[in-house]
């Protein structure tokens, strides 16, 4: 950790903050978010104290701010360029507690099923769930059977999560899934 009175090298573990903002006389002004953290320390160099922020990170934080009309030369206008749209993100607290992981594969013998499942799975919503995706994918012709793996990310912005919270959501997700003919977890009695 890098005492109050000294800045972070660059290379060190860091919290970097840069907002990028294009002004303009139109009302069509842009803005992006870039994490660089040697552009960022090489243009401004400005560390924010961690003195009154309630948190259990040590990294330092950096901020910047770069008028891009002063500093890059842009040869379109910004509503040509291929930018989300940013202006309906809201901040989402990152959670300091610890994340958990299960993977779950499934076994279906009836290939149209495998749409529904993933369907299924990728869209399950729960406050504990922040991520599920697919890790595994094969399809055996010979016997006609796909199967899938799916990896569930379990994290409470509020506490550290037990194994029986995590486990009363997986069994909700296979119970589910189990109630399509033809898909089943192979090794689940």
């Amino acid at each position: 950790s890098t005492p109050p009175d000294k800045k972070a090298p660059i290379g060190t573990s860091a919290t970097i903050c840069c907002l990028i903002t294009s002004f303009s006389n139109s009302s069509n002004s842009s803005t992006l978010s870039f994490s660089d953290p040697k552009l960022c320390k090489t243009l401004f160099d400005l560390e924010i104290s961690r003195q009154f922020i309630d948190s259990k990170s040590n990294n330092s934080i950096i901020y910047c701010e770069i008028v891009i009309n002063s500093f890059f030369q842009v040869d379109s206008p910004f509503d040509d360029l291929n930018i989300q749209d940013i202006s309906n993100k809201k901040y989402t607290q990152i959670s300091e507690f610890p994340s958990s992981h299960r993977d779950l594969s499934f076994s279906i013998k009836d290939s149209s099923k495998c749409k529904i499942l993933e369907e299924l799975i990728l869209n399950f919503k729960n406050n504990l769930l922040k991520e599920v995706f697919i890790f595994d994918y094969y399809e055996n012709e010979k016997v006609n059977e796909i199967k899938i793996g799916f990896r569930f990310i379990f994290q409470s912005i509020d506490s550290t999560i037990t194994d029986k919270e995590v486990d009363d959501v997986m069994d909700m997700i296979i119970n589910s899934a189990l109630k399509y003919d033809s898909i089943s977890i192979p090794g689940l009695s």
